[in-house]
């Protein structure tokens, strides 16, 4: 498990999220963690928030 930055735009704004990834220690590719993406999400939707509300949105 470790830290990834990635971008999305909402409402035409562009945004720097920081997510949690998981990744194989053999191969090092990215893997699916059953929760994962819902605890992603919340993630973003805090950090979205803070940062909306940091510009006044």
């Amino acid at each position: 498990m470790k830290k990834i930055k990635i971008n999305r735009t909402i409402r035409e704004k562009e945004y720097t999220f920081e997510i949690t990834a998981a990744f194989c220690n053999k191969c090092g590719g990215e893997m699916g963690i059953p929760g994962l993406m819902d605890y992603n999400m919340k993630e973003i939707d805090e950090q979205y928030r803070k940062a909306s509300d940091n510009i006044g949105g």
